[in-house]
């Protein structure tokens, strides 16, 4: 398929509106769609470039799914992210307009191609599994407002060094979990708790500071972080 075409006046397109266009190298959406629906662009491999339109104003689940989209920008006319919006995508660089004070979960899940990405600096909570299995990923700049992160938020990505802000108070397990390429991560002065598998299996971590103020450390946190030599422990530690 190399071309499908909706009325203009559409406003809603049924999921997977575009599914399987392989040969599809641009698209016409129609003008006053306000929301870009579930598989919308799967398997369509031909299209590398898009756009989004100032109309959408909701990206729905798994939107970018198999497409082979490599940039996207998401711009302040996108009003909604649904859980999953970008993830299993093919996407190598997103940016992400700094009106977005909240994320869905799992927003880039399995988009294993991502490697440049940027987090709105008013960002207070990084949900759950955000960054799951993106493993061309290897930095990013956390802002200073973010307050939390969640449970396996960089696990199996290729994160290579972490620099957590003083402002988080809490991280969930297995945040870090399986994150192989992780050489080095700084805590925040803030932490009180090093959760349940935090840094299971970060088989290339060196270096890691337990400072003062951290009183509990969940079971396996460190498990099989076989290039981890030595860890000096706060004498808060219960």
């Amino acid at each position: 398929i190399e071309k499908i075409t909706y009325p203009d006046s559409l406003t809603k397109l049924p999921s997977h509106a575009y599914s399987g266009a392989a040969k599809m190298k641009s698209v016409k959406l129609p003008s006053d769609l306000d929301t870009l629906p579930e598989n919308c662009f799967y398997g369509c491999s031909g299209l590398t470039e898009f756009i989004i339109p100032e109309s959408v104003k909701t990206i729905n689940s798994y939107a970018f799914q198999n497409s082979y989209i490599k940039e996207l920008k998401v711009p302040s006319t996108v009003e909604t992210l649904k859980d999953y919006a970008l993830a299993y995508s093919n996407l190598q660089k997103v940016e992400l307009d700094e009106k977005f004070t909240s994320f869905p979960s799992s927003l880039f899940y399995d988009s294993k191609k991502l490697s440049s990405v940027n987090i709105p600096s008013g960002l207070t909570v990084l949900p759950a599994s955000t960054f799951y299995n993106c493993s061309a990923l290897q930095s990013i700049e956390l802002p200073d407002t973010l307050t939390t992160i969640n449970n396996y938020a960089f696990a199996y990505s290729g994160i290579t060094s972490i620099e957590i802000p003083d402002t988080v108070t809490s991280i969930g397990s297995y945040v870090f979990s399986n994150a192989s390429k992780l050489k080095s991560a700084k805590l925040s002065a803030n932490l009180t708790t090093i959760p349940y598998q935090a840094f299971y299996n970060c088989t290339s971590l060196t270096g890691i500071d337990i400072h003062e103020g951290v009183k509990n450390t969940g079971s396996y946190a460190f498990y099989n972080c076989t290039s981890l030599e030595s860890v000096k422990l706060p004498s808060t530690l219960t």
